[in-house]
């Protein structure tokens, strides 16, 4: 939070937004929770996954490899939470537990990628995610 705090556009507050036109009944995984945000702001059942549990309703767990059947998330977030050096494990991870044609949500800060055009050329040729839509509207992520 306190990163994206003088942002124009919180990312958070983005998914929050994303989300609400998404259907509450969906299950969504927030990858690299932090203090848990998305789960208190948004109606969709929030599974909240990091390294840390620092709040009751988050589970301690390295994100690649989740605790979770293949197939049962309706959508994943990754919130400013790529910051492993095994990033794609956990990339790999999501799309093992997303639904098909299930939803991966990635807000990242630009200059984490050399290029992004080549980073989501990895996304879709090795990792098997199709872009439906890229947002480079936001200065910061």
């Amino acid at each position: 939070r306190l990163q994206a705090r003088g942002w124009p556009l919180r990312p958070m507050d983005a998914i929050v937004d994303w989300l609400a036109g998404q259907p509450r009944t969906w299950v969504v995984a927030d990858i690299g929770c932090g203090d848990a945000e998305l789960s208190e702001r948004v109606s969709q059942r929030v599974l909240c996954f990091d390294l840390v549990a620092g709040k009751p309703q988050v589970t301690a767990c390295d994100a690649a490899a989740l605790p979770l059947a293949d197939g049962v998330l309706d959508a994943a977030i990754f919130c400013l939470a790529l910051m492993g050096s095994n990033y794609v494990q956990f990339l790999t991870e999501a799309h093992r537990a997303l639904k098909p044609r299930g939803m991966l949500k990635i807000a990242e800060v630009r200059s984490r990628f050399e290029s992004v055009d080549a980073w989501l050329g990895m996304m879709t040729a090795s990792l098997g995610f199709e872009l439906v839509a890229r947002d480079e509207s936001n200065t910061h992520f």
